[in-house]
């Protein structure tokens, strides 16, 4: 994780200020595991997670914006 950010990819919930975002274990989640990963080309307008029955991560979302040059 640490190499792909040092290469420039950004993390989307990092970018939207929400931090830290918990994903596994699904039920009283500790860990952040998962991660949408995104190039400069784009921006983050909203991030998330949901529970996803049958799951053992909770699914992680973004919607991703194509930036305007």
């Amino acid at each position: 994780m640490r190499n792909l950010l040092a290469d420039g990819l950004i993390d989307s919930h990092a970018e939207l200020g929400r931090g830290w975002a918990p994903t596994w274990p699904s039920v009283l989640p500790v860990f952040q595991l998962d991660h949408v990963l995104h190039g400069s080309g784009l921006t983050a307008v909203r991030a998330g997670e949901q529970t996803i029955p049958g799951s053992d991560h909770r699914a992680v979302f973004a919607e991703l914006a194509l930036n305007q040059r």
